[in-house]
């Protein structure tokens, strides 16, 4: 049985990751500013997507055995197709390798 204690402990621990994924993507975004060789570029580009879009993705707990995420209702209206965009090119580019993408 879920001790509520249990899901709540596990939900803040949640959190805590899923603002330091997006902390991580900030700031692998801004280090592109100080590199210049097009395959470190490349690196810290997949690293940024891969880290925002972490939260997003369906994450297991060990009380909430699946889909611990953020829900994209957190994303301001103005934002949200670059949310998609960014979501997409992380599907279909990053974690896959979808040939309709390329």
């Amino acid at each position: 049985m879920k001790n509520s204690r249990d899901v709540i402990l596990e939900y803040y621990a949640f959190m805590r990751l899923a603002d330091s994924d997006l902390i991580v993507a900030r700031r692998s975004l801004d280090s592109l500013k100080r590199v210049k060789h097009p395959d470190s570029v490349c690196a810290i580009i997949r690293d940024s997507l891969i880290s925002y879009a972490r939260p997003f993705t369906g994450n297991r707990g060990v009380v909430k055995k699946r889909n611990l995420r953020l829900m994209e209702s957190i994303i301001p209206e103005a934002l949200k197709a670059s949310h998609r965009n960014v979501m997409g090119i992380r599907d279909q580019v990053v974690a896959h390798t979808d040939i309709s993408y390329r």
